[in-house]
């Protein structure tokens, strides 16, 4: 767990993270020509050249021929720039007749989603304009003779650049010249934009011969519904106004589109809609209680094969809870299909009308489920679990899976997490089986197959988490502003030491998640763990708890470092999933969230060992302590809404909050808590104080949403650290006859 110190040409170590482009620029002396089980690293990637096969901390990372190939030649000559036209000649023998500039640029787009790369900010793969491209991160060889195995490698402490032997790229050449001519291997799916326009484009849905699409349109603050021909960037709105429109879906036999009207002002009541595509008329189906939490970004409406009856998913009336229900779209009429202990979203009904699938949100997870439907689309049984986080470990079953049904109705697709150049797809019937379809994108969502052609269509995202500072103190008022050790990755779960003078917060600049520390002006910035998110301070600001996990395939477990270094300690070794580690003000105890009972409970250990200990009844997540120990928070669940508190010492628990922002944290102080409310129409946020003097709330500032995980007040309580989720662009693609992996 120890970060590797890197190393440059003259064996001096190379001192913070940002010397590592300075490192490559220095070690430009070639090592000759690898032997042929030569491994190479760099940052959290292995590669191995004999094999070519391309580890990330430990886990196989898929890269198709070309773009390994592509890798195999910068790291032939890392530092210095490969031209485009050196790329044509080893890749692409003269005499073969192929489009070299778009395999190209297709290569390093795959090359760079596999490396959870940047082209504008690159951290491996530098376009250099009009020239080529270049590897800009220190290379670490690793010496291992033929028959060793790859855990007796012995790395050479020093970056030196290897050679490959042109023999071995000759042959590399000529499987890729067979990949090309489909006669080796399977070839790259052909993706198309379908939209590209500026703001955020998602939610797909198909006319049934596959000749338009609609989609939800955010841009300048408004949330519409607009059409446009397949292939034709000719879009036309069909809602417009100060509502929000949202989860369009077209009717099986193309005479409608169905979407839900959330009112402009926040409150009120949601209407459920249907509209033929070409006409200016609407009509009213339904409408319910308004109730914030469904998230925009998930679909909640599908049509029965009937073109009459919908899938609804909406608040209960009764409870914090949401279900499915049928709606009859001529009368109104309502019956309920699912009873959730949580919430149930994204409906999707198979294209036969006798199955419909749907994502069960539990915590900070869903899982898929399948149920099965009468003729008249009602329940015809009860829900049965699909796919879910102990049986499919490969990816993180994130909330909303958006399950679209394959055309011959045997498959259900879904997107995962976390960001990965794959949807996935699982049989309906028997053992499910779980295969990747190849994709592209930054975040993937919303999959949407046509049903007249077979097409599959997602929403392509791409995002970033910022840590902002806003000052609260006496005076103040001056707006959020980003902090100074900002990054264009991921940002978030800033916490303030107990002096104020450090800030510990997990980031991906360079690569996985990890926790890295930075004085409060971005001076001092270091990477403290090789891995890990949610940090926490102990009391006497010497040691750091975190939880690991967060990588695909990876269990999650609390973890204890020393600040000014050492090994990280293992806290928990149970098989369940634990999480989101909270300090005791005396600092003998770690609290964390688990569900080794098989809720998720706050559960705590002492640091000095012995057995994990059940402290609630009620589920929770995001455990927190009152500074005087007295009192133990957490977020309630299902509603998590709510913030409930209970003494140390026992009793029951008590809801003290009841509208805290369910994508963010809450900061407890000496004083009360502070949190964010939920978002407003207008996507700003009010960052509120509960006082535990007064059982009153008051506001303190007003800022620019959505805001993300983490939040944290420094000690005098001036100051306010908070993580933005920037959802830069989101676009449809569309996948032409994809393949299975």
């Amino acid at each position: 767990m120890a970060e590797r110190m890197l190393y440059c040409a003259t064996g001096q170590p190379a001192v913070g993270w940002h010397s590592e482009r300075a490192v490559a620029q220095q070690t430009m002396a070639p090592a000759g020509p690898a032997s042929a089980d030569a491994l190479v690293r760099f940052g959290p990637f292995e590669v191995s050249l004999q094999a070519e096969t391309i580890r990330r901390d430990g886990s196989r990372v898929r890269l198709q021929q070309q773009p390994f190939q592509v890798l195999a030649m910068l790291l032939e000559r890392p530092g210095e720039i490969v031209t485009r036209e050196e790329l044509r000649q080893r890749l692409w023998p003269e005499g073969l007749h192929v489009d070299f500039e778009h395999g190209l640029n297709t290569a390093i787009k795959k090359l760079r989603l596999a490396l959870h790369d940047s082209m504008e900010r690159p951290s491996y793969v530098e376009t250099v304009r009009g020239r080529g491209y270049r590897l800009v991160a220190p290379v670490e060889r690793i010496e291992r003779p033929r028959g060793l195995s790859r855990d007796a490698a012995r790395p050479v402490r020093r970056a030196r650049w290897l050679g490959i032997a042109p023999v071995a790229l000759a042959a590399a050449a000529a499987v890729t010249v067979a990949v090309i001519l489909g006669r080796h291997g399977t070839p790259a799916p052909r993706i198309t934009p379908l939209t590209s326009y500026p703001g955020r484009e998602y939610q797909p849905t198909f006319s049934p011969d596959g000749s338009h699409v609609a989609f939800l349109w955010h841009r300048n603050g408004s949330y519409d519904i607009y059409i446009q021909p397949v292939g034709v960037l000719k879009p036309r709105p069909l809602t417009e106004g100060p509502e929000l429109e949202h989860s369009p879906a077209w009717s099986p036999d193309g005479r409608w589109i169905a979407f839900i009207r959330d009112p402009a002002e926040g409150h009120g009541r949601a209407r459920v809609l249907v509209k033929p595509p070409s006409a200016v008329r609407e009509r009213v189906v339904t409408e319910y209680a308004f109730r914030r939490g469904g998230r925009v970004r998930l679909r909640r409406i599908a049509w029965g094969p009937d073109s009459r009856h919908l899938v609804l998913s909406r608040p209960d009336a009764d409870g914090p809870t949401w279900s499915l229900y049928r709606v009859d779209t001529r009368s109104g009429e309502e019956k309920r299909l699912t009873e959730s202990p949580t919430r149930d979203s994204t409906p999707a009904v198979s294209p036969d009308g006798a199955t419909l699938a749907f994502a069960r949100e539990l915590g900070s997870y869903s899982e898929l489920y399948l149920l099965p439907l009468s003729p008249e689309l009602t329940a015809a049984g009860r829900p049965r679990r699909l796919v879910g986080r102990d049986q499919f470990r490969d990816v993180h079953l994130s909330t909303g899976l958006m399950p679209a049904w394959t055309r011959d109705g045997r498959e259900v697709v879904f997107a995962g997490f976390p960001r990965a150049p794959y949807l996935y797809r699982v049989n309906a019937s028997g053992a499910p089986r779980v295969r990747r379809v190849p994709a592209a994108g930054d975040l993937l969502l919303e999959p949407a197959v046509c049903p007249g052609t077979g097409r599959l269509a997602y929403a392509s995202w791409t995002t970033s988490h910022t840590i902002m500072r806003l000052e609260i103190g006496p005076g103040s008022g001056a707006p959020a502003s980003p902090v100074a050790f900002g990054s264009s990755r991921h940002d978030t779960e800033p916490r303030f030491s107990p002096d104020g003078r450090t800030v510990a917060f997990a980031s991906t600049r360079l690569g996985p998640a990890a926790v890295w520390l930075s004085r409060p002006d971005g001076s001092g910035l270091r990477r403290l763990t090789a891995s890990g998110v949610e940090p926490a301070w102990s009391p006497d600001g010497q040691w750091i708890a975190y939880s690991t996990g967060a990588e695909i395939g990876r269990q999650a477990d609390i973890y204890v470092t020393p600040l000014l270094g050492g090994v990280p300690r293992r806290l928990t070794v149970d098989p369940a999933e634990d999480r989101q580690p909270a300090w005791s003000p005396d600092g003998q105890w770690i609290y964390f969230v688990s569900n080794r009972d098989g809720g998720t409970r706050v559960w705590r250990k002492p640091l000095a060992g012995g057995m994990a200990e059940r402290v609630n009844l009620l589920e929770g997540t995001q455990p927190a302590l009152s500074p005087d120990g007295r009192f133990l928070f957490a977020r309630g669940w299902p509603n998590e809404y709510q913030v409930w508190r209970r003494t140390i010492s026992g009793g029951a628990e008590e809801v003290i909050l009841t509208s805290v922002d369910p994508s963010s944290r809450w900061c407890v102080t000496r004083t009360g808590i502070h949190f964010f409310g939920p978002a407003a129409p207008d996507d700003t946020q009010e960052l509120l104080r509960y006082e535990f003097a007064t059982s009153g709330t008051r506001r303190l500032a007003v800022v620019d949403g959505p805001v993300g995980q983490g939040l944290t007040v420094s000690p005098d309580g001036t100051v306010v650290l908070f993580s933005k989720h920037e959802h830069v662009a989101a676009d449809l693609q569309v996948i032409e006859d994809p393949p299975l992996e």
